[in-house]
């Protein structure tokens, strides 16, 4: 009796969740069909003859690597399950249930993602956050990442995590009967921050969820999802997108011009998330002239003992740059190195360079080497760790200015 107690009360709370839910109205959002998803052909291929041929797993875990439009792709599969009229290859974007999917406000659709602790004695869980995961991937057109999305929603740089709160309310909402949907999914977005006390209690759900339901689980680091999940789903793998995918689509999609595109696809290194936000931004900031600003002052403040101005005075301008703007630089600065040693190495069809590029590594790349160019990669990362971390801007980069102008040395 008490079991069938539960069950109502379960139900009726699902319910006003659902009511809830449909309160969500996001126009405008694009509509993820597959073929908004960019690239990963193959892999579209085989989740729709899955589907086919009725061997759709009902754990499943896509690996990618960062900027892979990995959620994208698993709404639009969420999508073509539960599309009432599904033409060959791909959902039909007009019935009854494609339509909440695009505005993600499908009664038996549900995201599970990374929070914060906002506050000592806060614990949140998805649900808390759920408008603000709407207008976030609205805004960024699923393309995601979760540093951003905690700095999105928090302004802060602590680390996420998926806690006990959101296993239990995902075990209590895939037990109650589906609302509308034929299979009733739930999309674990960064599923390695699990908790390790919340990570067991899902074990049992994930091995065998009810009928007529699916777990789409997100990855970027294979490594750190438990071996028990790893286990019990099956691994769907995305490549880095090729850098013809990144400026195409930056292109026709995004309508960036053919010259910023093809400089953007140079030192993303196939990530469409900061391709993307490269696009937009507005700033001034000379990547080539910063980087071979960067390396003479190095060079001269360290070995010839002059030129302190100009390397404080380049270290106060980076400073003044956004954040995001000073990463997007430093990764800019390690496609240089791996450039530099390509050249060295004459391997001239993977050298990848625009004019000024070429005229500064032309004289420049043999001071990039086999003896520092790892030690300078180390650097310039821990710069970005630093950063990201909200280090004081100036000492860093002075730090990793010094740091690297003695490592210029071994020639």
């Amino acid at each position: 009796m008490s079991s069938v107690i539960y069950q109502i009360n379960s139900e009726k709370k699902y319910n006003r969740e659902v009511k809830k839910m449909l309160n969500f109205t996001l126009s405008n959002f694009r509509d993820m069909q597959f073929k908004e998803v960019i690239g990963h052909d193959e892999v579209k291929r085989k989740l729709i003859q899955a589907k086919k041929d009725g061997r759709v797993s009902h754990a499943q875990l896509i690996l990618g690597p960062e900027g892979t439009h990995k959620l994208a792709l698993a709404i639009a599969y969420a999508q073509f399950l539960n599309c009432e009229n599904p033409s060959e290859n791909d959902s039909c974007g007009a019935c009854s249930s494609c339509i909440k999917y695009q505005k993600l406000s499908h009664p038996d659709l549900h995201f599970i993602f990374p929070t914060i602790n906002a506050k000592s004695n806060d614990k949140p869980c998805s649900d808390d956050y759920m408008a603000e995961w709407m207008e976030y991937l609205k805004k960024t057109d699923c393309h995601v990442s979760l540093s951003d999305w905690i700095h999105h929603t928090w302004d802060e740089n602590k680390q996420g995590v998926i806690n006990v709160k959101d296993a239990h309310l995902m075990i209590e909402k895939i037990n109650v009967k589906n609302y509308e949907a034929k299979i009733k999914v739930f999309i674990i977005w960064m599923v390695e921050k699990l908790q390790h006390q919340a990570a067991p209690k899902l074990l049992k759900t994930i091995e065998e969820p009810p009928e007529n339901s699916l777990i789409l689980m997100i990855t970027e680091n294979y490594d750190k999802v438990l071996s028990t999940i790893l286990s019990r789903s099956q691994l769907i793998k995305l490549s880095k997108y090729p850098d013809e995918i990144v400026r195409n689509e930056l292109i026709a999609r995004y309508q960036v011009p053919v010259s910023k595109a093809a400089n953007i696809t140079r030192f993303v290194d196939g990530n469409f998330f900061h391709a993307l936000k490269a696009s937009k931004e507005e700033s001034e900031y000379d990547y080539t002239k910063e980087y071979a600003d960067l390396m003479r002052s190095a060079f001269m403040v360290v070995h010839k003992k002059t030129g302190l101005d100009k390397l404080e005075a380049w270290v106060s301008g980076a400073a003044k740059q956004s954040r995001d703007n000073q990463i997007e630089f430093f990764k800019y600065c390690l496609n240089m190195t791996r450039q530099s040693m390509l050249t060295n190495f004459n391997e001239e069809k993977l050298v990848n360079l625009s004019d000024e590029e070429s005229d500064f590594l032309s004289k420049f790349s043999p001071f990039i080497n086999e003896a520092n160019a790892m030690s300078i990669a180390e650097e310039i990362n821990k710069t970005i760790l630093h950063i990201e971390r909200n280090g004081n801007a100036n000492i860093v980069l002075l730090d990793m200015a010094f740091n690297i102008g003695k490592l210029l040395r071994k020639m």
